[in-house]
C-alpha cells in the first residue's frame, strides 16, 4: 500500500516536471538555436529521397455568405533530385489525367513550396530575415521554440489567373522548432507588401510536418497545410493533405484509399 502510494507521488511529480514550461532561452541559446535550424533547414532537400505522394486539396469558397464547399483536386506530387513537379489526376471526383492538366490550371487558389523551398527562402540570406524569441509551446507532446520572423526581401509569390499578372512580396510570421531535434514542425506566414491595385488582398499558409516511412526509412514531410487568400469580394481556403508517400520510380503509381 505504501509502495503504489509513493508510486502514485512519483508518477504525479514527474508529469509536473514535464508540463512545466521551461524558462525563455537566453540571448545566447537563441542565437545559437537559430543557426542550428538554419542549418537543418539548409540542408533539409538533401537529405530527402527521391519520392511520390499523393495530394489532395478540398477547396472552400467565400463570397459573403460564409464557407461552400467548391470541389476537391486530386494530384500526384512528385519530388526528384530536390524538386516538386505536379500531375494533376482528379477534379470533383473526375479524372483528368488524360488532359495533361498543370498545377496552376486548375483554377481557384494554388500554393507550392511546401517541400522545403518556402522554409528556404525564409532562411535565406537574401531575404534579410529577422527573427525574435516570441515563447515555448507543447506540439505533440514536446517543447517547441516559437520565433517570429518577418523578412525584408520579397520571398513569396502571389498569381492572380484572371489578369496573368504576378507580385513578389515580403511575409512575416512564426516557426515551431522541436526542442530536441531542432527541426521545424510547423509554419505560419502571412504575406505583407501586396500592392493596392493587385486582385488578391491577403494570403497566409499554415503547414505541418510530421515523420513519413520511405523505403524503411523515417524522413520529415509535410503532413497538411492550410492555405488562405482574400480578395475584395471573397475568400478562398484549401485545406491540402499529403499521404501515401513512396519511393520515386517508373513504377510509380497512386492509389486514392477512400473517399475521405
Amino acid at each position: 500500500m505504501l509502495r503504489i502510494l509513493i508510486g502514485g507521488v512519483l508518477i504525479a511529480l514527474l508529469a509536473t516536471a514535464q508540463t512545466t514550461e521551461p524558462p525563455p532561452p537566453s540571448y545566447i541559446e537563441q542565437a545559437q538555436v537559430l543557426d542550428q535550424i538554419r542549418q537543418n533547414v539548409q540542408n533539409y532537400t538533401k537529405g530527402l529521397p527521391n519520392y511520390v505522394c499523393t495530394q489532395v486539396t478540398r477547396r472552400h469558397k467565400d463570397s459573403g455568405r460564409g464557407w461552400r464547399d467548391a470541389g476537391t483536386v486530386v494530384e500526384q506530387l512528385s519530388f526528384f533530385e530536390q524538386r516538386e513537379s505536379y500531375k494533376v489526376l482528379m477534379v470533383d471526383n473526375r479524372s483528368v489525367a488524360r488532359q495533361n492538366l498543370r498545377h496552376d490550371q486548375v483554377g481557384g487558389a494554388t500554393s507550392t513550396g511546401e517541400f522545403g523551398s518556402m522554409l528556404g527562402g525564409i532562411f535565406a540570406p537574401k531575404s534579410e530575415t529577422t527573427f525574435d524569441w516570441w515563447r515555448w509551446e507543447v506540439v505533440n507532446q514536446h517543447w517547441h521554440y516559437v520565433l517570429s520572423f518577418r523578412t525584408m526581401q520579397p520571398v513569396y509569390s502571389i498569381r492572380d489567373r484572371d489578369s496573368k499578372r504576378t507580385v513578389h512580396v515580403p511575409i512575416h510570421g512564426k516557426i515551431f522548432a522541436d526542442r530536441d531535434t531542432h527541426m521545424v514542425m510547423r509554419l505560419h506566414m502571412e504575406c505583407d507588401g501586396i500592392p493596392i491595385d493587385f486582385p488578391v488582398r491577403s494570403a497566409s499558409v499554415d503547414l505541418e510536418y510530421d515523420f513519413v516511412e520511405i523505403g524503411g526509412q523515417r524522413y520529415l514531410l509535410p503532413l497538411r497545410s492550410d492555405v488562405r487568400s482574400g480578395e475584395r469580394k471573397q475568400r478562398f481556403w484549401n485545406e491540402v493533405a499529403y499521404r501515401d508517400y513512396h519511393k520515386y520510380g517508373t513504377e510509380s503509381s497512386v492509389t486514392f484509399g477512400d473517399r475521405d
